[in-house]
């Protein structure tokens, strides 16, 4: 793969002003918006792509019934993405009350806190003790992979949707593979085209991205800004130069 990831390989944001490179423009990597939305609700075309991309390695389709395992920006953008497929019900488990009651404003069926509620009850009222079609692991916590697995319905899909934390090491139950037919698969980042359809999904108010930003700081109050996100004060966190 021949990826530059800006803000990775290459310098840019939290600042006034950033030079695109050359060989992106020339490759077809700058959009131009054709509505006039905030720039902090277009910002969230990037993280919604790699959702887009999800979405194609374990799609949920109509009638299905979804797990979103984390509440952060990936997980709501993939609860709304998954409702817009067509899912008949998507639970979304989250310890945060604050994102719980947004993904409920989101059109969540369920939410759970992993701490104290019991997941695997509501999977089991949810879906008739069938299990989950498709699950997203939106959270980097390896422990999650073999819940997510033991949830799935024979034949269901799991995508792991989020860099885990460490090593990344975790216990799998093969024979939930196996004898159930599971899917597992991994997902990152995006493709151009899955940016373009990101941008249209949220120009055309299809995918709320304004409920999503919780804090908006000025570029000087940037550190104030990163204190907030490392806090896990908030659901997404702009930075406005």
């Amino acid at each position: 793969m021949n990826q530059r990831i800006v803000g990775y390989e290459l310098d840019g944001g939290l600042a006034e002003y950033m030079l695109a490179p050359a060989e992106a423009i020339a490759a077809g990597c700058l959009f131009i918006a054709s509505t006039d939305l905030p720039s902090e609700r277009l910002a969230l075309a990037e993280p919604l792509a790699c959702v887009v991309n999800g979405q194609r390695w374990s799609p949920a389709g109509v009638d299905d019934s979804v797990l979103v395992m984390g509440a952060g920006p990936i997980g709501l953008l993939h609860l709304q993405l998954a409702l817009l497929s067509g899912a008949r019900a998507v639970i979304v488990s989250e310890p945060s009350p604050s994102r719980r009651a947004l993904a409920e404003r989101l059109g969540a069926t369920v939410t759970v806190d992993p701490a104290g509620g019991d997941l695997e009850a509501a999977v089991e009222e949810v879906t008739g003790g069938l299990g989950i079609d498709s699950t997203v692991v939106a959270i980097g916590r390896p422990q999650l992979v073999n819940q997510a697995l033991r949830l799935a319905r024979t034949g269901g899909r799991v995508n792991l949707l989020a860099g885990f934390e460490g090593s990344g090491l975790a216990e799998v139950e093969s024979n939930l593979l196996h004898y159930r037919q599971v899917r597992l698969t991994g997902s990152a980042n995006s493709r151009r085209a899955d940016y373009a359809t990101a941008l249209r999904l949220i120009e055309s108010g299809r995918i709320d991205t304004a409920s999503m930003i919780t804090h908006r700081f000025p570029l000087a109050a940037v550190a104030e800004a990163i204190r907030t996100v490392v806090a896990g004060e908030g659901v997404k966190v702009a930075v406005l130069p």
